[in-house]
């Protein structure tokens, strides 16, 4: 799986609000046309303890939900 970094992490709070505006706008709703091959579902949480925030995606064959790809990463919180 290839990861883009859009931008850099290091961010104030005013900045941070900034760069969601200007990324929402390149958020593009398109029709499917065709039936899709695969699709993905990702999700992050906070640890019990609030110190790291876990993410995961997963990647399925659509027509069979075979499981092509799973990934996970785990870092410290950094920004409130």
């Amino acid at each position: 799986m290839q990861i883009k970094d859009l931008h850099k992490w290091n961010l104030s709070y005013s900045q941070a609000i900034a760069l969601q505006k200007e990324l929402s706008g390149c958020v593009e709703h398109t029709k499917i046309t065709k039936k899709p091959k695969t699709i993905a579902g990702l999700d992050c949480a906070f640890s019990k303890n609030g110190k790291n925030i876990i993410a995961s995606i997963i990647v399925l064959n659509f027509e069979t939900f075979e499981l092509l790809e799973n990934v996970y990463a785990i870092e410290k919180v950094t920004f409130p």
